[in-house]
């Protein structure tokens, strides 16, 4: 170490006089920003701030190609669920989820369109294994799946909800219980499955 850095450091440098002397001295760097404890501090917290702004922005970016891409269409008028099939089949999502979209498939994996997928409130009928006649439900949305099986549904507030897919008689009517929670951190952002099975 010269005398002018042992000097520097003997009388403790301010934040302007450590710029000075790092743009000065450049192989005294990490020295000087060791004398700067809360200039440093605040240059990590500008650098964090922006790439936690990248990280939010190519998130939006990529959810609005997502919701872009989905090729659902609106149902016919009055249409509502198809009863078919001659089983009630339901399931209950463990997660929740930032918004409501997937794709709807078969047993083999296969992506089915022209499925009938509806939002509605008052879920709890799937989860205490009783009649959906005894709850009065709503429904909030609904589209047709596209070619891809994708369907999609924007602006879903925070609740509890039934996803419910149809299609025609030859196939059994899904029940799922869903929660959606677009500001939870944990939410999950995957699309949600949907499988539909033949009626015997």
């Amino acid at each position: 170490m010269n005398e002018y850095a042992g000097a520097v450091l003997a009388a403790g440098t301010t934040h302007k006089t450590c710029c000075r002397y790092q743009a000065g001295a450049p192989h005294y760097r990490w020295l000087c920003r060791w004398r700067c404890p809360v200039k440093s501090t605040e240059t990590m917290r500008v650098k964090i701030a922006k790439l936690l702004t990248v990280a939010l922005v190519i998130s939006c970016q990529a959810n609005a190609s997502r919701r872009t891409n989905c090729k659902c269409t609106a149902p016919a008028p009055g249409e509502t669920t198809h009863q078919g099939g001659n089983e009630i089949v339901t399931f209950r999502e463990r997660r929740n989820y930032k918004s409501v979209h997937g794709v709807v498939r078969d047993v083999n994996d296969e992506a089915l369109a022209d499925v009938l997928v509806e939002v509605f409130d008052h879920p709890e009928w799937i989860a205490l294994n009783y009649p959906a006649s005894r709850v009065e439900q709503h429904r909030i949305a609904a589209c047709k799946t596209g070619p891809d099986g994708s369907f999609c549904f924007a602006n879903i507030p925070s609740g509890k909800y039934e996803l419910r897919a149809s299609r025609d008689a030859a196939w059994n009517p899904s029940h799922t219980y869903i929660v959606v929670n677009p500001r939870s951190r944990r939410g999950a952002r995957i699309g949600i499955r949907v499988q539909l099975t033949v009626g015997t």
